[in-house]
């Protein structure tokens, strides 16, 4: 789990370090462009999900998102982590503002679940006094994962499509 965690966290650093270089390079002004933000509903399940967005250009972006979930009823725990990444296409030229839309993916560990997702989504994000982002959004997403049950012989295998909707909250720097 602890070798997952730590390969997670530098391919997440290699990819942000990566894209904002990108992003640099195509845009060469100083005005702020990041976005960093939280989906504080995940706090009321156990969860704190968090995000970065970085425009590559006037209609698209990209977003690179982390979550950690720990949730204790008492009788049991569950404990994870997952990444996701997401390139949106703007209808409005004005990234990272206005209706955006486009395929994401990600990685999820919960326990002895592994697996990975594909999807889209689409959404609206609103840039407040210039430095304040909500991002409404919904989706759908396919799962696919395995269960290591501890034995070479019994893993599980398992997939379907669930829907994705979530509120997120940003600082735009």
């Amino acid at each position: 789990m602890k070798k997952k965690i730590i390969v997670l966290a530098i391919s997440f650093l290699l990819i942000a370090t990566a894209t904002t270089a990108l992003a640099a390079e195509n845009d060469k002004s100083t005005k702020p462009k990041g976005i960093i933000s939280i989906n504080p509903a995940g706090l009321l399940t156990g969860g704190i999900s968090g995000a970065y967005e970085v425009p590559l250009d006037n209609s698209k972006s990209v977003k690179l998102g982390g979550t950690l979930i720990h949730y204790s009823s008492g009788v049991s725990s569950v404990t994870g982590f997952g990444g996701s990444a997401e390139l949106r296409y703007y209808n409005e030229n004005n990234a990272p503002e206005g209706f955006h839309f486009g395929p994401n993916g990600g990685l999820l560990t919960i326990e002895e679940i592994t697996g990975i997702t594909v999807g889209g989504s689409a959404g609206y994000q609103w840039i407040i006094e210039d430095n304040f982002a909500v991002d409404l959004y919904a989706g759908a997403q396919y799962f696919l994962g395995n269960v290591d049950t501890g034995t070479d012989y019994e893993n599980l295998g398992f997939s379907g499509i669930s829907p994705s909707f979530g509120v997120s909250l940003g600082y735009k720097f």
